[in-house]
């Protein structure tokens, strides 16, 4: 039985085990607002079960449970001032993310995504702004051959703007 089944079944029947389970959260920046995953492992491997909550106003509302997910959640990146969120995930270690006005994401349960991006080369975020600018290193492998200098090799996105 899979991590989230048993907790599902241990809440709806009573404690049967006691599940291991911590939330990992990532808050808003001025905000008391939090994305938190509870992910646990699957009774078929590689993959995960998921589980995501919000904090919103200081209380929990449950967004969304998932069975057997091959790409891993990999955390939530915040703009300078909370305005746009990036809800990353990894397959095999290489991550894509999904972009959401930051408001619209914790209003709704199933919100319309601003953009995404996958690259395959992607090492670090470097910088998001609240203009909607995300900014990252990627591998020094998928520079231009003819780059010189030892500045690190970046690539900018620009998420959708609003409507």
């Amino acid at each position: 039985m899979s991590g989230l089944a048993l907790m599902l079944l241990s809440c709806a029947r009573g404690p049967i085990v006691e599940p291991d389970i911590s939330a990992e959260c990532y808050h808003r920046p001025q905000s008391l607002d939090a994305v938190c995953y509870v992910i646990t492992d699957s009774d078929i491997a590689p993959y995960v079960d998921v589980v995501t909550f919000l904090k919103v106003d200081g209380y929990l509302k449950f967004k969304s449970a998932e069975q057997y997910v091959i790409a891993r959640p990999g955390g939530v990146t915040y703009s300078d001032g909370g305005k746009y969120l990036a809800e990353s995930f990894t397959e095999e270690g290489h991550p894509h993310f999904i972009f959401y006005d930051a408001d619209v994401y914790f209003a709704s349960l199933t919100p319309e995504s601003s953009g995404f991006l996958e690259d395959y080369y992607l090492q670090a975020i470097e910088s998001f702004s609240d203009a909607g600018v995300f900014t990252y290193s990627i591998d020094s492998q998928a520079c231009d051959a003819n780059r010189t200098g030892q500045q690190p090799c970046r690539r900018s996105f620009q998420i959708k703007a609003e409507r």
